[in-house]
């Protein structure tokens, strides 16, 4: 069956990705040489010392929070394109890069194609399997190689990815699709949420959890979901402080936080 190219145009505007090299680059490798040897370790140094952070694990959360966005690539494509893409190591590319004080991430196929994938809510059996092998070999790989180098629980990683991808799946449900399309985004992210922990390396689907909300001070009657884990922007060396949708706040402090953010009381 004949490969199906990719254009890359929505990943590149909404999803981290770039095909053409960033002006300030740091470093760039595929995803492939970081998951071998210490390449991993010295990336995250690298990236450490441009948050402007102390320990290694901050880096390791920013990482996989960006990283999230391949994913999003993946379910992006499968139930929008009808496009299971290749996002294997060794034909993703990453970038360090800075923008002026601060470090990015993007990423970048080094081939853009990928096959021809039946619709969603169709063939299950097919799309629960393709799920399966990209987090059971890849995504897993990618998080518990971050969690070993930046010295922090794969937990806490997954964490931040379930809280992107849900941030993602309600973004997309606010744009412009067919009924073909919002019957393949429900299926398959309801499809997601179903796999077994044992392909994540978890007693439990990660993915699979209940977030709490709070007031969203800046839109009154709406409700802001709690991070899943922090993302520990309050550890970088750029006077963040706590988000307000921070889990690590109690609630005094989060009303405190709120005041100090968007001066609501």
């Amino acid at each position: 069956m004949a490969l199906i190219p990719i254009d890359s145009s929505y990943l590149e505007q909404h999803l981290l990705f770039s095909q053409q090299e960033k002006s300030g680059l740091l470093i760039q490798v595929t995803l492939e040489e970081l998951l071998h040897g210490e390449a991993m370790e010295r990336f995250l140094a690298a990236y450490t010392a441009r948050l402007r952070a102390a320990d290694p694990d901050v880096a390791a959360t920013y990482f996989i929070s960006y990283y999230t966005m391949v994913c999003g690539a993946f379910h992006y494509l499968l139930w929008h394109n009808e496009i299971l893409p290749d996002l294997s190591p060794s034909n993703l590319g990453v970038q360090l890069f800075l923008n002026g004080e601060y470090p990015g991430l993007v990423f970048n196929l080094q081939t853009p194609q990928g096959d021809p994938a039946p619709h969603q809510t169709q063939q299950r059996a097919w799309l629960e399997k393709r799920l399966a092998v990209f987090y059971s070999t890849i995504v897993r790989a990618v998080v518990e190689r971050s969690a070993a180098a930046g010295g922090i629980r794969a937990s806490h990683l997954w964490g931040q990815v379930a809280a992107r991808l849900a941030f993602l799946r309600d973004k997309w449900k606010k744009e412009p699709m067919t009924e073909r399309q919002q019957e393949a985004l429900s299926a398959g992210y309801e499809l997601l949420l179903e796999l077994p922990g044992s392909v994540f390396g978890t007693a439990r689907n990660p993915l699979n959890r209940k977030f709490r909300y709070i007031e969203d001070p800046r839109n009154p009657g709406e409700q802001v979901r709690i991070r899943a884990s922090c993302c520990m922007a309050y550890k970088t060396g750029f006077g963040h402080g706590y988000c307000y949708t921070c889990p690590k706040l109690t609630g005094e402090q989060r009303e405190m936080r709120k005041q100090e953010l968007y001066g609501v009381r």
